[in-house]
Formats: C-alpha cells, sequence, structure tokens
C-alpha cells in the first residue's frame, strides 16, 4: 500500500515538473477594470503548442487566478465556436439598441 502511494507522489512530482518546463512564445495582456486577462501562447516539453487563457483579480490584497488550457488540435474549432459566439453577441446588442 505505501508503494503504491509513493508512485502516486512520483507521478504528480514529474507532472509538475513538466508543466514548469511549459515556453512562453506570446502574450497578450488584456487590463479589464478590476480583471486582467492574459493570452499566453505556450509549447510543452513535446513541442505541442496551446493557449492558455488566464484570468487574474484582486481579492483583498491577493490576487485570484484561474485558466484554462486549449490544445492545438481544438484551436480550430474553439476559433470557431467564439466567432459564433461573437456574431451572437453583436446581433442581440443590436436588436437591443433598436428596440
Amino acid at each position: 500500500m505505501v508503494r503504491a502511494i509513493h508512485k502516486i507522489h512520483v507521478g504528480l512530482d514529474t507532472k509538475r515538473k513538466l508543466m514548469t518546463e511549459d515556453k512562453n512564445l506570446y502574450t497578450e495582456k488584456v487590463p479589464a477594470g478590476k480583471r486582467t486577462y492574459f493570452l499566453d501562447v505556450m509549447e510543452n516539453h513535446k513541442g505541442h503548442k496551446f493557449i492558455k487563457f488566464t484570468e487574474s483579480r484582486a481579492n483583498e490584497g491577493e490576487y485570484i487566478r484561474q485558466s484554462l488550457r486549449i490544445f492545438q488540435e481544438d484551436f480550430d474549432k474553439i476559433f470557431e465556436a467564439l466567432d459564433k459566439v461573437k456574431g451572437f453577441i453583436r446581433s442581440s446588442t443590436d436588436e437591443v439598441s433598436n428596440s
């Protein structure tokens, strides 16, 4: 039983080490009032690219960060969905403005 737990901890340590080896290729910072968004293009240890979206906001002197990773094989699907969402928001805003 102790050996199994040890293997899990070694696996987690290895995973954490690999995550810290991710290379930042490009960052776009978006200040937005009380929040700041970061869009980072990253590359992992295998050379695969991904986008890391991070929201950062202050809360009682601490910064709270939440991140989401989108992997390269999903870029086209995500970008297409974002275009649809943007179109929906624009059309629903136009409807409200025209009312």
